[in-house]
């Protein structure tokens, strides 16, 4: 028995390896009702998972991004 634990432990350890494109972060969070904080927070999330549309869009709400990111004018903005 002592002989088959070492390679039931080698098999079991072989299992397949996960690759990911990008690491995952997970933003810090915003002091309480800090409503430009959240809504920072959640672009930088919707980035992350690939939606940078929505991700650009959100941060067009905000009128002094909005004129900065030429994003917004291409129709991405809500």
């Amino acid at each position: 028995m002592t002989k088959t634990l070492p390679l039931l432990l080698l098999l079991c350890s072989c299992g397949p390896t996960i690759v990911m494109e990008r690491p995952i972060a997970y933003p810090s969070s915003c002091p309480a009702g800090d409503l430009g904080c959240e809504r920072n927070l959640n672009a930088q999330t919707l980035a992350y998972i690939g939606h940078r549309e929505a991700a650009t869009a959100l941060m067009c709400e905000v009128e002094e991004i909005k004129k900065v990111l030429e994003e917004c004018g291409s129709g991405s903005s809500p």
